[in-house]
C-alpha cells in the first residue's frame, strides 16, 4: 500500500499540549526547535519536517496520526460532476449539523 503524505494539524498540538500542562518554550526545547517556529506550527501557518512532526508526536507521548492528517484533499462528484469538499457534502448529508450558505 502506497504512503500517503501527512500534514500536521497544528491546533491539535497547541490543545493537546495545553492539556498536558506543558509550557510552549519549554516544549520547544524538548523537541528542539524554536519556540517562535513552534508557535507558528501550533498556529498553522507552517508544516514542518516529517522528523519534527515525530518529534512532536513522541514529545506528546500520542501517535503520529494523531496529530496529522492526509494531505491530499478529498472530493466527491456532485450531480455536475464536479468535486466538492467532502467535508462540506458530509456536513450537508448529516441533518444535525447547522448549514450555512455560500456568500
Amino acid at each position: 500500500m502506497p504512503q500517503v503524505a501527512r500534514k500536521l494539524n497544528g491546533p491539535t498540538v497547541r490543545v493537546i499540549r495545553e492539556l498536558t500542562g506543558i509550557r510552549a518554550s519549554t516544549f520547544a526545547k524538548r523537541i528542539e526547535i524554536d519556540p517562535g517556529y513552534l508557535t507558528k506550527i501550533e498556529q498553522g501557518a507552517r508544516q514542518p519536517s516529517v522528523e519534527v512532526m515525530r518529534r512532536i508526536a513522541d514529545g506528546l507521548g500520542v501517535g503520529f496520526e494523531i496529530i496529522t492528517y492526509p494531505s491530499t484533499s478529498l472530493s466527491w462528484p456532485n450531480s455536475a460532476g464536479e468535486g466538492a469538499p467532502a467535508t462540506a457534502v458530509a456536513t450537508k448529508a448529516d441533518p444535525g449539523l447547522p448549514h450555512h450558505s455560500a456568500r
